[in-house]
């Protein structure tokens, strides 16, 4: 029995020590230039891989890392577009997101199951033996489909049991990275113990002495609970972009107080995001703090050492020197001196806690109101709140009164449930209603939202102003263009495309009365027709577009491809 558990064991190095040392067959030709890298900070979340530079063009040849199978394939308008999943023998998934056009063999089982479903978005797992790929294989060409900014190959590397996205840069060793990360700014924080108060007393730009060394000169002022704030960056070699630090770590006195290294976080805990920077910051200045201090809600993985929830607690006698380190994964590194001083003089400004309901962060709660219901459930908090709201008139265009609900800079880390009263019975509108948000600067955003027995109810993900209105108007379908797309070799025929409230919903086209594959590029507003097909002479093209409140047009042309 002890012979056959050590040759298990033995096995199970050997395979750790193999997927340790893996060192994957490079997605593309080009030499790889970071547009992101894993654990960047992103809209209510942390990137998940790294984004490779396809110098500004699609049409790359894209390639499997290693031999595999293709196991998913996900066709979407939004996040990474037409992205492909391979999974590998040394228990290694790969991903390859925002792609133009499939490898034909994939790209022809894509299609079956569009044209199966009449839409463009799809999902597919192949069977195991259904798409064999070989490393270097071209699986498909990059482009910039989805969620994407500009022309670019998101690449990831998952644990294939977990699900877990790992940091591709663990395992990728040709990436060119002398840079060490640039410090911008350092901000002091006072804060209470159990963090319902949190103020930022004062942000320094530090003194750069070197490449790599900076110092806050003169001693900053502080509270006796005080927490540290950055604003940092790295920077790509051979690139303008603007990444992410791999790895922090903070001292005071030289004990260390407060570490993170981003290398395997799950998609579960990626809102973390937002108690992991000063949320409140960004909303209203739009800054990026990073926070050197854990909220009771954050749970994040990555915090390597977290003590006394990295709030250093001043002494009137003396100064306290914090260090801050930052790196990048190649080893760069740049580290900042901020010399502290107690002063009693300093007070946090006092709470409004009076006529307000106590909310605890781990606990479900509802709250009640005349006009709303509003529910928060178990963990969507980071710290406790003193909730509060006030209400306006909803005013010409609106079905509700508008009611704001707490700070828009709280952060969340769960979608709220709102639930808006209105007044509005006639039955043959009310699936026009819905609920929107109203930023400071009066802009509508719409919520995904239903209406039930008087109420316009959805998820919300932020706090804010929300009220209920109506979306009668259609979507307006424009002008078209034809040109030819380098990549499938094709006639690709572009359509404007704008709704001008809820959102466009569903499209379809149809060329001689049969339906035919499009897509909708929500980013440039625009429905693409690729014709892989061939077609001669002069089509008539029908296209209807719906919005998410069931508003459609429809346009008819008769196009000429001679």
């Amino acid at each position: 029995m002890r012979i056959a558990g050590a040759v298990v064991l033995t096995l199970l190095s050997v395979i750790t020590h193999a997927q340790n040392t893996w060192v994957p067959f490079p997605p593309m030709s080009l030499q790889p230039v970071l547009k992101g890298n894993y654990g960047e900070l992103r809209t209510n979340h942390f990137h998940s891989g790294i984004d490779l530079s396809t110098e500004g063009k699609i049409g790359q040849p894209v390639r499997a890392s290693a031999d595999g199978y293709v196991s998913r394939i996900k066709i979407s308008e939004y996040g990474y577009g037409k992205a492909v999943y391979i999974d590998h023998p040394n228990g290694y998934t790969t991903v390859y997101g925002h792609l133009h056009r499939l490898a034909p063999a994939i790209e022809k089982l894509v299609n079956e199951e569009q044209y199966k479903q009449n839409r463009f978005s799809v999902e597919l797992f192949p069977e195991k033996n259904q798409l064999i790929v070989r490393e270097g294989d071209t699986i498909a060409w990059s482009g910039n489909s989805g969620s994407s900014a500009g022309p670019h190959l998101h690449y990831e590397i998952r644990n294939t049991k977990s699900e877990i996205p790992l940091n591709p840069l663990r395992f990728i060793k040709n990436v060119k990275d002398t840079i060490p990360p640039l410090i911008k700014t350092v901000s002091v924080y006072g804060v209470n113990m159990n963090f319902t108060e949190t103020e930022e007393i004062k942000e320094i730009i530090p003194l750069r002495k070197s490449i790599t060394e900076y110092v806050v000169e003169n001693p900053v002022a502080t509270t006796a609970l005080t927490g540290l704030g950055y604003c940092a960056v790295d920077v790509a070699n051979d690139d303008s972009a603007v990444l992410g630090v791999y790895e922090m770590e903070m001292y005071a006195d030289e004990q260390l107080m407060y570490s993170y290294r981003m290398d395997d976080f799950s998609f579960d805990e990626t809102r973390n995001i937002n108690g992991h920077i000063d949320y409140s910051k960004k909303q209203h200045k739009g800054n990026v703090t990073e926070c050197c201090f854990r909220l009771p809600g954050n749970t994040f993985s990555q915090y390597r050492q977290v003590l006394n929830n990295g709030i250093i607690r001043m002494d009137s006698l003396k100064t306290v020197t914090l260090k801050l380190v930052l790196k990048d994964a190649a080893g760069n590194s740049s580290t900042c001196l901020i010399p502290l001083k107690y002063d009693s003089q300093i007070k946090l400004k006092p709470m409004h806690t009076e006529g307000v309901q106590k909310i605890v962060f781990d606990k479900k709660a509802e709250i009640k109101r005349a006009g709303y219901i509003l529910t928060i459930p178990e963990g969507a908090l980071f710290r406790n709140i003193f909730y509060h709201d006030s209400v306006k008139k909803g005013g010409k265009g609106f079905f509700s009164p508008k009611y704001t609900l707490y700070d828009y800079g709280e952060p969340l880390k769960k979608n709220l449930k709102l639930a808006v009263r209105t007044g509005y019975r006639d039955t043959t509108f009310t699936n026009k209603l819905l609920l929107v948000k109203i930023s400071d600067k009066g802009i509508l955003s719409a919520e995904s939202s239903f209406y039930k027995n008087g109420f316009v109810s959805g998820g919300i993900s932020t706090f804010g102003t929300y009220t209920v209105t109506m979306d009668t108007v259609p979507p307006q379908i424009g002008d078209y263009t034809v040109s030819v797309d380098s990549v499938y070799n094709c006639p690709v025929i572009a359509i404007s495309v704008k709704d001008n409230l809820s959102g466009i919903k569903t499209y379809a086209a149809k060329i001689n009365g049969n339906w035919y594959l499009s897509e909708y590029d929500y980013k440039n507003d625009k429905i693409l027709i690729y014709l892989t097909q061939p077609f001669k002479g002069v089509i008539k093209l029908e296209l209807t577009v719906g919005d998410a409140r069931q508003n459609f047009s429809t346009a008819v042309s008769e196009i000429n491809l001679q």
